[in-house]
């Protein structure tokens, strides 16, 4: 982990970035080799819900992708832990997949990648 910073309604930088006019909550940076992953926490304003039933092409198809080398134990793993998931794994060309949601309702697509066609 880069960093992990709260911040309160105080901090006027944020207001400023965020293009509010109060913010508070949480940022971590994750970082692995030259990759890095920026995930924000809001405690104010509170975050809207997601949207009942929205399908991956509402609003755009904005999801995470995160490759895996056993697609199946994430997905029973992500499953248990109660990940509303779109579907089970599914097998294509080279790769075995599946996309599920987040607490956030964010897309989240897992991967995992085959030297052959995984196809069935």
């Amino acid at each position: 982990m880069l960093f992990d910073f709260p911040w309160d309604e105080n901090n006027r930088e944020f207001a400023t970035t965020h293009a509010l006019p109060e913010t508070a909550g949480r940022v971590v940076m994750l970082e692995q080799g030259t990759s890095r992953i920026e995930i924000f926490e809001y405690r104010v304003p509170k975050p809207a819900p997601d949207i009942d039933g929205r399908r991956n092409v509402d609003l755009g198809i904005c999801h995470f992708c995160f490759e895996v080398k056993d697609v199946d134990a994430e997905y029973e793993r992500l499953s248990g832990a109660g990940m509303k998931m779109n579907s089970e794994p599914v097998s294509q060309a080279n790769i075995r997949n599946f996309y599920g949601r987040d607490p956030d309702g964010n897309l989240i697509e897992i991967i995992e990648y085959f030297e052959e066609d995984a196809g069935i």
